[in-house]
């Protein structure tokens, strides 16, 4: 003590009052404080997670809304639901489904710019109460609602009454991509599960099959129109198409 008096003496020597002492000793106070916050601020920041430029990540980034427009279905109840929905243009499958050709004709593919994402889920056509017995066949997918597109869609048919028009197409703008349609021979029946794999209707365009397998006994295609294209599309050996046109194949 005697030594910071000493001190203080010496600088009221050199003309220093009281009032410039506090205040040289306040404001190095001051300046102390002001690099420990700074140091500490510096800290903490590095301490934090960034992103490549630098800025501060969020720990809690806000969940994604989900797009009202796509549906995830695994049920049958859900697929129909989802294809009167005015609101839902992109319906998922996520799981195999096994559907009678009864089941099937009730689908209603009737609004304009559906797609069926299979997700190469398969879909097995099994036999339904169909007047199929009466001499009437079945003809499940019924097609009449305008740029329909069913991606990733592998149809198997195990139901021999299936014997015309599997997609029967009513519109224009039909797209069948990326899956595959096998028509299951029953070894009691003569004939073939499937008389056509995709019937393309009189007076529409823009149908289109693309990278796709069609196998089995039967005719992979029927169309009463040839504004319709194929491309890269692998045919089971002795399958022939069936065009009531000109059009060469």
């Amino acid at each position: 003590m005697k030594e910071k008096k000493k001190s203080l003496d010496n600088l009221r020597g050199g003309g220093y009052s009281y009032l410039d002492i506090v205040q040289e000793v306040f404001m190095k106070r001051t300046i102390i404080a002001v690099i420990s916050i700074v140091l500490m601020l510096f800290a903490f920041s590095a301490c934090r997670p960034t992103n490549i430029v630098g800025i501060p990540i969020d720990p809690t980034p806000d969940t994604p809304t989900p797009d009202p427009s796509v549906k995830d279905v695994s049920t049958y109840e859900a697929l129909r639901a989802a294809l009167i929905d005015p609101e839902i243009k992109t319906i998922n499958l996520t799981v195999p489904m096994e559907l009678t050709t009864t089941q099937i004709e009730d689908l209603e593919f009737n609004r304009e710019g559906i797609t069926l994402n299979g997700n190469k889920n398969v879909i097995t056509v099994t036999a339904g109460t169909t007047p199929s017995t009466a001499g009437a066949p079945a003809k499940p997918f019924n097609i009449n609602g305008a740029s329909i597109t069913f991606k990733n869609v592998k149809i198997e048919v195990k139901d021999t009454n299936v014997c015309a028009w599997l997609i029967n197409v009513n519109a224009d703008d039909f797209i069948f991509e990326g899956g595959s349609i096998t028509g299951v021979i029953n070894s009691n029946n003569s004939g073939s599960t499937v008389n056509m794999g995709i019937c393309i209707g009189a007076n529409t365009t823009g149908t289109i099959i693309r990278d796709t397998i069609l196998e089995g006994s039967y005719s992979p295609v029927y169309a009463s129109s040839d504004a319709f294209t194929i491309d890269n599309v692998t045919f089971e050996k002795g399958m022939e198409l069936e065009v009531v046109s000109d059009k060469t194949m």
